[in-house]
């Protein structure tokens, strides 16, 4: 390829500093540093913007520290360039809420009423941040939490009838934590919420029209008859090294397990669960 041919030579170059394209993706510090302050390169993109539609995709990831710069020029980029703004997040930011001068929300689907009724009905999370990472967090300070520790604090707070959920970066995170934690138990041993899977699927065979759900509450019954600990604890451990179909009922089961409308064997236990990120893909749970 000659200097020539090289996409960062010559018109292209040019196109690709300046988005003159029909569609750009860019990222939240190009578009809005060549909106607040641009330089001499940046300035070039500017005319790009009037009269163009901007989707923010993941909105909440701006920095808390871009809030109030973001919310005014979200309005900039409405009042001078005639521009459509797009904001897209599922955990309502609440940097535009800083900024009164924006018009009320666009309906751009027939369930809006039903899409803002679920979040007014449905608090926010507030989170309680550890001493541990609020060490960290400032200058990148501070000692990570040993997993003995997180082991026994874990435990302290899941007394019987409560549920907790613990996510860890690794495999072999969730398995430490989860040998921690089972180690810990007192009194009695603890029921693991896979250890009776394999002899169930053995032993029992999925009934003509069974549902995922009805299987999951067929088995957390056989769980209850046959597993040999007696503790007072239900363990479920997640991770990608599950096969998915048995992954599947396992989530199936524990999410019956945490629905405080189903009668389960196992209602008045203490449940923790362990879990690889996977739980955030689409798993639909609440813990205590």
């Amino acid at each position: 390829m000659t200097d020539a041919e090289h996409p960062n030579h010559g018109s292209a170059s040019v196109y690709a500093e300046t988005w003159q394209a029909g569609v750009v993706l860019t990222t939240f510090t190009q578009l809005f540093e060549s909106v607040a302050g641009p330089g001499n390169t940046q300035s070039m993109k500017l005319p790009a913007l009037d009269e163009s539609i901007i989707v923010v995709d993941e909105s909440q990831a701006v920095p808390h520290d871009w809030w109030n710069l973001v919310s005014r020029l979200t309005e900039y980029l409405m009042r001078e360039y005639d521009a459509t703004v797009i904001q897209m997040t599922a955990t309502q930011p609440r940097f535009l809420e800083r900024e009164q001068d924006l018009p009320s929300p666009i309906s751009l689907t027939e369930t809006y009423e039903d899409c803002i009724a679920l979040p007014n009905s449905n608090p926010r999370v507030e989170f309680q941040i550890h001493d541990s990472l609020s060490e960290h967090l400032p200058a990148g300070g501070g000692e990570p939490l040993p997993i003995e520790q997180a082991a026994t604090e874990l435990q302290a707070a899941t007394p019987r009838g409560s549920t907790s959920l613990a996510v860890v970066n690794t495999i072999e995170s969730a398995a430490s934590l989860t040998e921690e934690l089972t180690a810990a138990q007192t009194p009695g041993e603890p029921i693991q919420l896979a250890s009776e899977l394999y002899q169930f699927q053995q032993r029992t065979s999925a009934r003509d029209g069974d549902d995922l759900d009805t299987q999951a509450a067929r088995y957390l019954q056989y769980l209850d008859d046959h597993a040999t600990a007696d503790g007072d604890t239900l363990f479920a451990t997640l991770t990608t090294r599950i096969r998915f179909r048995d992954r599947e009922l396992l989530l199936a089961a524990l999410k019956q397990v945490l629905d405080q409308d189903q009668s389960t064997p196992f209602d008045d236990s203490a449940t923790m669960a362990v879990s690889t990120q996977l739980i955030e893909a689409g798993v639909n749970m609440s813990f205590d």
